[in-house]
């Protein structure tokens, strides 16, 4: 989210860029992100799961919130 500099800003922005569209032409994926486009946000996420447990981290850039959760 940029709240602080950081000598992997530059890197993490290229992560974030969107590569390829999904189909329905809004939404898109970035490198090990995906990217969820709202009418006045832009949510980018992701999520795992391995050996029972579960992971999500999402966040809106330009509102500089975000959410983490765990099982």
């Amino acid at each position: 989210m940029e709240i602080y500099p950081s000598p992997l800003t530059a890197a993490m922005r290229l992560g974030q860029k969107g590569t390829m569209a999904l189909e329905n032409e809004k939404d898109s994926v970035a490198l090990g992100w995906h990217i969820k486009h709202g009418e006045d946000s832009k949510i980018i996420w992701h999520n795992g799961q391995t050996g029972g447990y579960h992971s999500f981290l999402g966040f809106d850039k330009a509102k500089k919130k975000g959410v983490v959760g765990s099982q």
